[in-house]
């Protein structure tokens, strides 16, 4: 009886089905926060946009705010490593796999146009540099050789630059496998010489034209990186003890001076990136890692020297508590480690500062004039990305118009408030920059790549509020109005629900 009571009642139609579908749709339009689990990042200097790839595939371009893109690979593969195309807004992404992935920004999307993998242990892509004429992307491999992969058709080249050959005018002392090729990087100026980096130490100035090695570098230490002073005669080399070399290619084969080891003498976790550029005719110098083993190890850094001025920026935080099950004690468990860093230059003094002159800005890219000094350093971590205002005397920060950690703290609760008068938005406003204004300077957000399609003129923008609990007590309130979801203002609450056994905890915080 109940079954057949059960089996009369009501059930949806075809008809009710599809009238659901054409009352209520839903499809993903935006993403808000900080990428899940970060593992690469890109620069066009052209176009002035970031690519940032992910740990399961995810690849996002980001222009000034409003201006994103988002593309998801068909496998969740992890994105290794980003190249951008100059000038064309395309990227290469290299996956875990070994696969290339060539991606197009469309008009108002991201889109995979074609892929390539290379097949065989020894093949395990290591390294890639793009060609100055745009041509070729110059791949090196952990088995030594580097091969050329053609950007018109996407597929491999016969040209191979065997290690075998490479070895041939090395000194018969150090013409043991010299290991994977660690770095690629193209001379400035002189685009027929490439500097070919080895993980055990083996630096080559080599010419593709004539095939042959131009000079040989020998190092004592594992290579990390490699780096060209701008000048094209001099280059800078990283290592894995912590120190770091200048080499003259016009001199002889051994390094200009000393390594210079910054936190040493004693033993320096290895330097993994480091870039060298120019600012106020003084030379500035940016490096990952190289801290202390015995009393660093587990912190994650990046410094920067610029004449006398030298800081270390610490990206370390707590990322949770680890229970001990011998003795039931708790440890604090810190991460967020450094994935890249990489400095943005100015724009030239022709453009416009704001970039709405388009006329001045599409003759620039037909130039490729969009060098400036650097004002700008932009460090991705695993938990937040973090921009350096280098023109301001003291490094501040430069606030985000996106890309905001809104799981710093464990959100326990929303609530949406639509239609704030324009007289309360202002004092949110002015509350939450009388909060920060210590900590960020006034620069405007250096990635301002792209156009906005959707701009309504002279209209106001919505005034919509969302407010975020959080597991550390704080209240946050998120403009939600727009394409961006930005911070206004923090309001903590623990002041107010102190008790005896934690009173002296939170007046310490208040305090600092």
């Amino acid at each position: 009886m109940f079954k057949f009571i059960k089996a009369k009642g009501p059930h949806q139609t075809a008809e009710r089905q599809k009238l659901q579908k054409e009352l209520f749709s839903y499809r993903r339009t935006l993403q808000h926060g900080f990428p899940h689990k970060p593992s690469a990042m890109a620069w066009d200097p052209t176009l002035r946009l970031l690519c940032v790839g992910t740990a399961t595939g995810a690849v996002k371009v980001f222009g000034r705010p409003g201006v994103e893109f988002y593309g998801q690979h068909r496998e969740p593969v992890p994105v290794t490593q980003l190249c951008f195309l100059p000038r064309r807004g395309r990227v290469v992404a290299l996956c875990d796999d070994n696969s290339l992935h060539l991606w197009e920004v469309n008009r108002s999307s991201l889109v995979e146009v074609k892929s390539q993998a290379l097949e065989g242990k020894l093949k395990k892509i290591s390294t890639m540099c793009l060609e100055s004429a745009g041509k070729h992307l110059l791949l090196g491999t952990e088995g030594g050789n580097i091969y050329l992969l053609d950007l018109n058709t996407f597929t491999m080249t016969p040209d191979i630059i065997y290690q075998d050959v490479v070895m041939q005018n090395v000194p018969q002392d150090y013409k043991l496998n010299p290991g994977a090729v660690e770095a690629i990087y193209e001379q400035p100026d002189n685009p027929n010489n490439i500097l070919i980096g080895y993980n055990r130490g083996l630096i080559v100035l080599w010419n593709r034209s004539e095939n042959t090695a131009v000079k040989t570098f020998i190092s004592n230490q594992q290579l990390e990186s490699l780096c060209w002073k701008e000048d094209g005669r001099h280059f800078i080399s990283s290592h894995n003890d912590g120190s770091y070399m200048e080499w003259d290619i016009d001199q002889s084969e051994k390094p200009c001076g000393e390594p210079v080891t910054t936190y040493g003498p004693y033993s320096c976790r290895a330097i993994p990136k480091l870039l060298t550029r120019t600012l106020n005719d003084d030379q500035l110098l940016v490096f990952s890692g190289g801290l202390p083993r015995a009393t660093y190890s587990d912190k994650y850094t990046v410094s920067v020297i610029h004449g006398e001025k030298h800081v270390a920026f610490d990206f370390t935080s707590k990322i949770g508590v680890n229970g001990s099950s011998d003795n039931d004690s708790e440890e604090e468990q810190f991460g967020n480690k450094v994935i890249d860093f990489l400095l943005i230059d100015s724009r030239s003094s022709e453009e416009s500062e704001d970039g709405d002159n388009e006329e001045t800005d599409n003759q620039n890219l037909a130039n490729g004039d969009t060098k400036g000094e650097p004002e700008a350093l932009i460090v991705l971590a695993e938990e937040e990305i973090v921009a350096i205002d280098l023109r301001d005397e003291t490094w501040k920060m430069i606030s985000l118009p996106y890309l905001v950690s809104i799981h710093a703290s464990a959100v326990t609760c929303t609530h949406y408030v639509s239609g704030i008068p324009e007289e309360l938005w202002e004092h949110i406003k002015d509350a939450g920059k009388a909060q920060t204004g210590h900590l960020y300077s006034g620069r405007k957000w250096p990635i301002d790549g792209g156009k906005l399609l959707c701009q309504k003129g002279d209209a106001a923008p919505p005034r919509d509020l969302l407010l975020t609990g959080h597991e550390d007590g704080t209240v946050r309130f998120w403009d939600a109005g727009g394409i961006t979801m930005t911070c206004l203002y923090k309001f903590a609450t623990a002041q107010f629900f102190a008790g005896d056994d934690i009173e002296g905890r939170y007046m310490f915080l208040n305090r600092t």
